[in-house]
């Protein structure tokens, strides 16, 4: 079996995505202006992202043997990811999310039926795939498997990049283990005091990852690289639903390192891809190519 770029570990669930004008706050019926159902999960639309740019991808990871399992497996193989290492579980329960999008602004609220009974055993994971690959990212919804894949590629000199959301310890844990990790900005927020994000980078750093970055949403993003603190400000768009440009931006990230991208110029192209991915609802409607991105990047300069 070919092997591929960027292997990802961790999180595949449903999405119901519903675009309203206010969130319910009483009872009653509230209509949405529009539907759609797309697979979520941070590692898995991660690959997806990664694998529109131009990357061979593969999901490592665990759906229930029921409904929306089998359609975040379709989903995912119709953009060519590789799911031969997705473990369907007969007992177990795939996650649903009903993500609820206002029309105006495009602030959401999540309702999650989380996964369940999505026990497998870890001697069934492959780590002789990751020697040959360029990148695994890595979250906290399956840290046992994470912690073996991140061991496995650091052995082998291939790059981890972690997402991790949680501050709970298992998940901080996890950052330890990642040459990149890779933070949204509440996460920063708790790890640090008034916004300090400097600090919080310098934090990362002393918990054992080599190269730490937060994602500030519509303010950018910072790094720290080669001892000094960068800001990168939100490449600008209309944003319609920013759910997923958190994961789009890590599997752009590792396409980028799949490709040997300096850090600079993975940063500005994971920014590029999570900012043209909230111009469509839901996690992967936006996801653009690498042409397209490019072609983003450049028209920005020029009016900038």
């Amino acid at each position: 079996m070919q092997h591929s770029e960027v292997i990802g570990v961790g999180l595949a669930v449903l999405d119901h995505l519903m675009v309203v004008s206010e969130f319910p706050s009483r009872e009653g019926v509230f209509p949405s202006t529009q539907y759609d159902v797309q697979g979520g999960g941070m590692v898995a639309t991660a690959l997806v992202a990664a694998q529109m740019l131009g990357a061979s991808t593969e999901f490592w990871g665990r759906v229930g043997d029921d409904e929306p399992g089998h359609a975040v497996l379709k989903e995912l193989k119709s953009f060519n990811v590789n799911t031969s290492q997705v473990h369907v579980v007969p007992e177990g329960r795939t996650g649903v999310c009903f993500v609820m999008v206002k029309a105006e602004g495009g602030e959401r609220a999540f309702v999650v039926n989380q996964q369940k009974n999505l026990y497998v055993d870890l001697k069934n994971l492959h780590l002789d795939r990751i020697r040959k690959s360029k990148a695994v990212l890595i979250d906290a919804s399956w840290i046992e498997a994470a912690q073996q894949a991140a061991h496995c590629a650091r052995s082998h000199g291939v790059p981890v990049v972690a997402d991790v959301h949680d501050p709970s310890q298992p998940s901080l844990d996890l950052l330890g283990l990642a040459d990149y990790a890779i933070i949204p900005k509440h996460l920063a927020e708790v790890l640090t005091t008034k916004a300090d994000y400097a600090r919080a980078l310098h934090d990362l750093k002393a918990r054992g990852a080599k190269v730490p970055i937060i994602t500030l949403g519509a303010e950018g993003c910072t790094y720290l690289y080669r001892e000094k603190v960068f800001k990168l400000p939100a490449f600008r768009v209309k944003a319609v639903d920013t759910t997923g440009a958190g994961d789009c931006f890590h599997g752009a990230f590792c396409f980028a390192l799949s490709r040997g991208f300096a850090l600079p110029e993975a940063v500005g192209l994971a920014s590029a891809v999570a900012a043209i991915s909230c111009t469509k609802l839901g996690g992967r409607g936006g996801i653009p190519t690498y042409d397209q991105t490019l072609t983003f990047m450049r028209e920005q300069a020029a009016s900038a």
